[in-house]
């Protein structure tokens, strides 16, 4: 069964924090008032932030850089589903471009660990959470991806390593290209389509779940955390 068109749902921003943030634009037409546009830089200088203006932009910052990153993870599912279909319109090996897609899609996934991770700082800074709370923290977020750790483990490091007759076929396709042969067009796209069906179901799944796991915690801390 085809996995058809179906992103990855964004992180939703606390609504209790929405009037604080809100509050942002004030700082901002100061900003103006008092710095003039910035047009080379394009980045408001809002001041310092202290207190709970700090707390809720550092969610700020959380909740827009894991959707930043969920967008691109959307984009490599959508380009896995895509390219059966449209590998003559794309430059280069379909063999390669896939390997290229599910590399990738892990660099962007774990990069979520790194964002978390910085936030978890950033709070700590602030006396939000204590080094022990952070270690637990981090730890049980290690523990709900460790079998994407694993996946990730096979595929990324050294060589992708897949076995098994779709790979072989994806194989077949790049060595007849490269003797300038080719098979027929839609037994090519059913090599292709078989490989990318590989993944997509898993890393639509997974990339839900990392999802979820983030707005969980982050509702959490705003319910606990915020004085």
């Amino acid at each position: 069964m085809e996995f058809k068109n179906k992103n990855i749902e964004s992180l939703t921003f606390p609504k209790e924090l929405v009037s604080v943030l809100s509050g942002f634009n004030n700082k901002i037409l100061s900003s103006l008032e008092n710095d003039g546009t910035p047009i080379e830089s394009g980045i408001f200088s809002i001041g310092k932030l202290e207190g709970d203006d700090l707390f809720v932009y550092t969610i700020f910052i959380w909740c827009t850089s894991i959707n930043e990153i969920i967008d691109s993870l959307n984009l490599v599912i959508n380009d896995l589903i895509s390219l059966p279909d449209n590998y003559l319109k794309w430059s280069g090996a379909p063999e390669t471009r896939i390997y290229l897609l599910v590399r990738t899609y892990f660099n962007e996934f774990f990069r979520s660990r790194e964002v978390f991770a910085e936030i978890l700082h950033g709070l700590k800074s602030q006396g939000k959470l204590t080094k022990e709370e952070v270690k637990s923290i981090k730890s049980s977020y290690h523990i709900a991806v460790e079998g994407m750790i694993a996946t990730r483990n096979r595929f990324v490091h050294s060589s992708p390593g897949w076995k098994g007759k779709d790979h072989f076929d994806l194989v077949l396709v790049e060595a007849n290209r490269e003797k300038g042969m080719s098979l027929a067009s839609e037994e090519i796209r059913d090599i292709l389509n078989n490989n990318c069906q590989r993944f997509i179901p898993i890393f639509y799944s997974e990339g839900m779940r990392m999802r979820d796991l983030m707005q969980k915690f982050m509702n959490d801390m705003v319910l606990t955390l915020r004085n």
